[in-house]
């Protein structure tokens, strides 16, 4: 653990103009928020909040729907922020997977009093914690993510992706191979550690360009419908003298799951996928 900076980020399914206009509402600290206001560069007001006190907040910069920092006083409530009690916020909006990437990082405990930084960092650490949840909650209305996408380049042609990408280590895991063939209405069942038995539809397949299948890995050992299953879409491009490999998933949205694991489904997709391209990668360029 960094004692001087904390660093978050979550995956919000709503456009960056929105995450904005709810993060610049600093409703985190300002019990009535700042009622659409625009943050201005070199701009101080006051955030109030009945539990925890006033703190003055100084905006350092502002820049509408990318990237926002200010300076504040969190463990002096009432102070104005100066040097060597206070620290600094900085938030940057990317569009991601059809939402947006919030990320935060807050630094500058190391140079607070010493009988106050380390509980400063830890009710801050957790705090963001808790309010990114609360402002993704707030910008998505209930609203789930429904598509993501990743991009990788491996440094190999594309007939060698393919080949990797449609060899049966990749769909079967611990599954028999015999009489494995990726075609177009195919069904390729995989057992997956954790997951059990994974049916997939493979619905197109274009050598050595692209490839498309459902799968319900939300509902292990069901066969892919309309209501359970996700549509994942490979397309592989030549790059130099290496394929730049796409990944898509969409289809999030309408599963029927319940409303807490619909919202972070897509999120949780995606880790899941940049582990599994991350060793294709590795074990095409080897």
């Amino acid at each position: 653990m960094n004692p001087d900076r904390i660093e978050r980020d979550v995956l919000i399914a709503a456009p960056p103009e929105r995450v904005w206009a709810h993060l610049t509402d600093f409703f985190w600290v300002a019990d009535e928020g700042r009622g659409g206001a625009e943050p201005r560069t070199g701009e101080t007001f006051v955030a109030t909040s009945k539990e925890y006190g006033d703190f003055p907040i100084r905006i350092e910069q502002a820049a509408p729907h990318r990237f926002l920092s200010y300076r504040w006083a969190s463990a002096f409530p009432g102070a104005e922020p100066a040097e060597g009690n206070s620290t600094l916020v900085e938030f940057t909006l990317t569009e991601e997977q059809g939402g947006t990437r919030l990320a935060v990082v807050e630094t500058g405990f190391a140079s607070l009093p010493e009988a106050s930084r380390r509980q400063a960092f830890e009710d801050n650490d957790g705090g963001w914690a808790a309010q990114l949840g609360v402002l993704r909650e707030r910008a998505q209305g209930g609203v789930p993510l429904d598509r993501f996408e990743r991009e990788i380049v491996i440094a190999a042609p594309v007939e060698r992706v393919w080949a990797a990408l449609t060899a049966p280590e990749f769909w079967l895991g611990e599954a028999d191979p015999k009489g494995f063939a990726i075609s177009e209405g195919a069904r390729i069942v995989g057992e997956h550690e954790g997951l059990g038995t994974l049916p997939h539809h493979i619905l197109r397949v274009d050598p050595p360009r692209h490839l498309s299948y459902r799968w319900a890995n939300r509902f292990p050992s069901t066969e892919p419908d309309q209501n359970n299953s996700t549509l994942v879409e490979f397309t592989l491009v030549p790059e130099g003298n290496g394929t730049r490999l796409r990944m898509v998933e969409s289809g999030f949205a309408t599963l029927a799951l319940p409303e807490n694991e619909l919202l972070t489904a897509a999120e949780a997709n995606g880790g899941g996928w940049d582990t599994v391209l991350g060793e294709l990668k590795d074990s095409v360029e080897e």
